[in-house]
Order: C-alpha cells, then structure tokens, then sequence
C-alpha cells in the first residue's frame, strides 16, 4: 500500500497569453489519502524555505485542489509544472478521475484526467543481526505506508 506521485503540466499550445489562471481540480474514486509530500514532518521544509512559495494546494478531507502558479502569465508554448501530488489508492484495480478547470482572465476550459490504477502488494521482511542474545526478539508488524518509484 503506497503512495502514487505525479505532476500536472499545463502547457499554452495557443498563441495569446493566458493572464492571472489558476486551475481547480476535484479528485473522485477510492482514494484513502492525498498529500503534498512524503515527508510525515513538514516542519523542516518551511525552516529551510523560509521564503518558499507555494503552488499546489490541497484539501484531503474535501479531496480538492488549486494549482495557483506563481507567475500570472503564461505564454504561447510555455509550461507550468506543479508540484508533486501525492496520492494513496484503494488496494484494488481502479481508476482516479480528476477533474478540472481552467480559469483565466479571457479563457475558461475543463476536462477530466484519468488515473488507471492496478495494484501490486509485495511482502517483505527486515532482519536484523544482534550482538547481544538479550536483544533477540520476533517483531510483527502491519503493513507500511511508503512511496515507491514503479519499476517496468
């Protein structure tokens, strides 16, 4: 059970500039979790990023997001990347739909995104070698949560 990472790319395939946009986005299917990072402490990002601005909002309990970039225009041919959405499928062949919109001061469009989930549940064991024969113990423990890059 782990989390899927992945980006959304917004590119201007058009000739005129979209000014001040944003896209809203609404996730729907069986999600158990959303997140902006891997990381369970946040705490050290904004210490060392003190001026760090963001541009990917989410909101876990309504599963909604923005993608609010930091600059307002974005020109013919250019990119806004967001940052890394980090989403906890249902253990089960499924499917994420995101839907979204684009608002802009002249341009408005909205389509959905599909996420084809199919999960794979590996097993694995820690073993530890001890020293000391006062340490030797059996541990049992549920199954953890981590982020793993999909190998083909």
């Amino acid at each position: 059970m782990s989390y899927l990472k992945f980006n959304i790319r917004l590119t201007n395939t058009g000739s005129d500039p979209l000014e001040e946009y944003k896209v809203l986005l609404k996730f729907e299917g069986a999600i158990a979790d959303m997140a902006k990072t891997n990381e369970e402490d946040q705490s050290s990002i904004y210490l060392v990023n003190k001026h760090l601005t963001f541009t990917t909002f989410l909101d876990t309990e309504l599963k909604t997001g923005e993608l609010i970039p930091r600059k307002a225009i974005l020109v013919g041919d250019d990119t806004f990347t967001s940052e890394a959405i980090f989403i906890k499928p249902d253990p089960e062949e499924t499917k994420i739909i995101i839907t979204w919109k684009l608002i802009s001061k002249d341009f408005k469009d909205e389509g959905e995104l599909v996420i084809n989930v199919s999960s794979e549940i590996v097993a694995k064991r820690n073993f530890k070698t001890v020293d000391d024969q006062s340490e030797v113990r059996r541990v049992e423990h549920e199954f953890e949560d981590f982020i793993e890059e999909k190998r083909d």
